[in-house]
């Protein structure tokens, strides 16, 4: 019977097609859940940081400078730390290989310079906040341990400049906390 032939060829490049559908959907769902893994890891990582530096400003600002130096602390290992680079860092991920090629060669990787150039420098202005913190707690072992990484991430050794630095940003995230608790002036207010 020709006609069961033409059937059975429709029915096996029916399935054929199907299985080369999910194939193929499946690895394109691979690659984008891989892709907002990533971005999701970055996300969380970068919240962690802002809630540890809002932490840190309540905590200076009460004068609690213990609590700022351990949140303080928590900013610098949140994006500084081994932890935080094995785990945020896409080259640590397993998953690189399924990332897009796009990705890689137009955004990453003509921007990779000014990122390698400015990672010390943030990481030294992070330092310098918890350099500051333990000053702050009379903790001076810890704060020169702080400096000489500074030292070492930038090359400089104005420890002056470096401690202005740190005590403004800490001290300009507390204003700004303070400035977002306070009540809004009798002019500024919104209407019902």
């Amino acid at each position: 019977m020709p006609w069961m032939r033409s059937t059975g060829r429709m029915v096996v490049g029916g399935v054929t097609i199907f299985a080369l559908g999910c194939t193929a959907g499946a690895g394109a769902l691979g690659a984008v859940a891989a892709r907002a893994s990533r971005a999701y890891l970055f996300m969380s990582q970068i919240a962690f940081r802002i809630e540890e530096e809002q932490q840190a400003s309540a905590a200076w600002r009460g004068g609690d400078f213990e609590a700022a130096a351990g949140h303080t602390f928590c900013v610098v290992e949140a994006e500084h730390g081994p932890a935080a680079l094995k785990a945020f860092r896409s080259e640590e991920l397993p998953w690189r290989p399924f990332s897009y090629f796009f990705d890689e060669t137009v955004i990453i990787e003509p921007n990779q310079p000014a990122k390698t150039k400015s990672e010390p420098i943030r990481e030294a202005a992070d330092r310098a906040m918890l350099a500051v913190a333990y000053e702050r707690l009379g903790r001076t072992d810890a704060a020169t341990r702080e400096y000489a990484r500074i030292h070492a991430l930038t090359g400089t050794k104005d420890v002056e400049s470096w401690r202005w630095l740190g005590l403004q940003t800490i001290d300009g995230w507390s204003k700004l906390q303070e400035q977002r608790s306070a009540p809004p002036a009798p002019g500024n207010q919104a209407a019902p």
